[in-house]
């Protein structure tokens, strides 16, 4: 099911309801990764698969299909859409969270420095 923001983005930002996915309020379920989020993995079967599974800071054994999403992003060049992990805590109670960073390179010197 959205989430409420997709209902407030709707009304005042003229958000598009994806395709796959017209009712806000049906819960869509599958066997299946959606083709809306599966075309957006690397097929295993590329040469370059394990680099970039290395990339992406992904554990041996651990490259799921939901945790390459999360780690990626599963952005593409044809539309904004863009997939976040859920902020969960591990066993200790600690959030810990991997995603990539845009536009670092506009911030000062001392932020970057810091984030280094």
């Amino acid at each position: 099911m959205y989430t409420q923001g997709a209902v407030e983005a709707q009304s005042q930002y003229k958000f598009q309801l994806l395709y796959s996915f017209p009712n806000l309020n049906k819960v869509y379920t599958s066997f299946e990764l959606f083709s809306l989020f599966s075309n957006r993995l690397m097929r295993r079967s590329r040469p370059d698969y394990k680099n970039y599974i290395e990339c992406l800071n992904i554990p041996e054994g651990e490259d799921d299909p939901v945790t390459i999403l999360s780690r990626s992003g599963g952005r593409k060049v044809t539309d904004y859409f863009e997939v976040f992990p859920c902020p969960e805590p591990d066993e200790n109670g600690l959030y810990r969270i991997h995603f990539f960073a845009h536009g670092l390179r506009h911030l000062s010197a001392c932020a970057t420095e810091r984030i280094n």
